[in-house]
């Protein structure tokens, strides 16, 4: 493995991609009081921000976009957080998510030096909890039950194949379902948080809520974050690592926060007639974060009434 090489030893160059994302601002946050280093972000279009050091524009299809960026700014370090989740454009989700990370690591093995690379991926990729399962972990089998879990786990695979080469280090990560401030309205939380507020201002005192008993796990976005320089700093590389809170919360709980932290007075039913299956087709999904714990030292610091209260905050 090759020595790193730093143009001035006493500083660390991290690059976000996908720094605009909800997770990619609280990274940027997340690093403002570290001295010594220099942080650079990737966008689809640039935009400047308090600790960014510079936002380079790239799409993450054109390999010469990406070699370029990474020419430029020879990072120490990369947090991989680009990606798509839009199931209406299937054949963007997996370019974007396949095609866009094996091009980010080949233009990384290219610099011939070392660099920390994290693909934070998704628990999509597990699919759905077998009966008797408490907590998904590194050493589960996944069997993603969508074509987003699909390309997610593609990029593990690919991750794990790419560890090692030319002073390549490849960490891996699994996040849980994301709460907290700033995350956006296609995010279970602030859509249903948003359909409370429409209820209340309607006079509703009913709301028809599908799949109430569904069990997620919950992550505020900042522990998520700290989780991923963790990782970087004291993870194994090649290691799946889940991000989570380990918590189970059923969609019912998570509404009635959501109501008490809002003030309304609303009582949720499940619609006489369910139309079709959920959107991610699982029932139960929930992380068993021991190892990340255990070889990292990280732990959860907000609870669920916590990210609620200071997402509603921040709407």
């Amino acid at each position: 493995m090759t020595q790193r090489i730093r143009s001035d030893a006493s500083l660390k160059t991290i690059l976000i991609t996908g720094v605009t994302s909800c997770s990619g601002l609280h990274a940027v946050r997340h690093l403002e009081s570290v001295s010594d280093v220099h942080v650079h972000g990737t966008a689809r279009v640039a935009v400047s921000m308090n600790g960014l050091q510079r936002c380079h524009v790239c799409d993450f299809l054109s390999p010469e976009d990406i070699h370029r960026v990474i020419s430029d700014v020879r990072p120490d370090q990369i947090l991989h957080l680009a990606a798509s989740s839009d199931p209406s454009d299937p054949n963007k989700l997996l370019q974007t998510n396949i095609s866009g990370v094996w091009n980010l690591l080949e233009a990384c093995e290219k610099l011939n030096r070392e660099v920390d690379v994290l693909i934070v991926g998704s628990a999509a990729s597990f699919g759905e909890m077998h009966q008797g399962e408490v907590g998904l972990g590194s050493n589960r089998v996944c069997e993603p039950g969508s074509l987003y879990g699909v390309s997610r786990q593609t990029q593990t695979e690919m991750g794990r194949i790419a560890d090692g080469n030319n002073g390549l280090k490849v960490f891996l990560c699994r996040t849980f379902n994301l709460i907290g401030p700033g995350i956006s309205d296609r995010y279970v939380p602030t859509a249903l948080a948003a359909r409370i507020q429409a209820a209340v201002e309607q006079g509703a005192s009913e709301l028809e809520l599908r799949d109430m008993d569904g069990v997620r796990d919950f992550i505020d976005v900042r522990d998520a974050v700290a989780a991923y320089f963790a990782i970087l700093e004291h993870g194994q590389t090649g290691h799946p690592y889940s991000v989570g809170s380990g918590e189970p919360v059923t969609i019912g709980q998570l509404a009635d926060v959501l109501a008490a932290e809002q003030g309304a007075a609303i009582r949720f039913k499940e619609p006489e007639i369910t139309p079709g299956k959920s959107r991610s087709g699982i029932k139960r999904s929930v992380a068993d974060a021991t190892d990340l714990q255990k070889d990292t030292g990280w732990a959860p610091r907000f609870t669920l009434c916590d990210s609620v209260r200071d997402m509603l905050t921040t709407q």
